[in-house]
């Protein structure tokens, strides 16, 4: 098989889009970095400061909406299944093509959202309704076998919860 090899993509934790029906681990691209998911959230505070009052009121915080940067790493050599492509320029193209239109394009339904689940290293699924943002080249491409880009994902809830 070609692309990434079966124990180098997803080591992390893998993540799937559309109802599971789309990996963005595979031997094709390998989404990268969910460590953050699982501890690093945003949370709302309100502080209020009274006039005729020392220092300020507290309220409890809030879980808010958090956004996370994450790196993809594609690969020109095989697409999604690790079918071979002749050209890895050619097949760097298609794979970039795949991604935009099953994870990374705008939705225009509904709250524009995309399910989510995210897998992680030892198996347990959490899940939450995502926006990507498209990706962004993180320095010149000069291999197709190895281009390394970065995104950026929102979670619009907070975080991702068990299932």
């Amino acid at each position: 098989m070609a692309g990434f090899c079966e124990d180098e993509y997803g080591c992390f934790g893998s993540m799937t889009v559309n109802a599971g029906d789309f990996p963005l681990n595979c031997p094709g691209w390998d989404l990268y970095g969910y460590q953050k998911l699982w501890a690093e959230f945003e949370i709302r505070t309100d502080e209020v400061t009274l006039p005729t009052a020392a220092g300020r009121r507290s309220y409890p915080g809030r879980l808010d909406q958090s956004a996370y940067e994450l790196t993809m790493y594609i690969t020109g050599e095989a697409d999604q299944n690790g079918v071979p492509h002749s050209d890895p320029w050619e097949g760097l193209y298609k794979n970039l093509q795949t991604l935009w239109n099953n994870a990374l394009s705008p939705v225009g339904t509904g709250r524009g959202l995309r399910p989510a689940t995210l897998t992680l290293p030892w198996g347990d699924d959490l899940i939450a309704d995502v926006k990507f943002e498209p990706l962004r080249e993180t320095g010149e491409i000069e291999d197709a076998h190895f281009a390394v880009y970065r995104t950026s994902i929102t979670v619009p809830a907070g975080r991702f919860v068990p299932v």
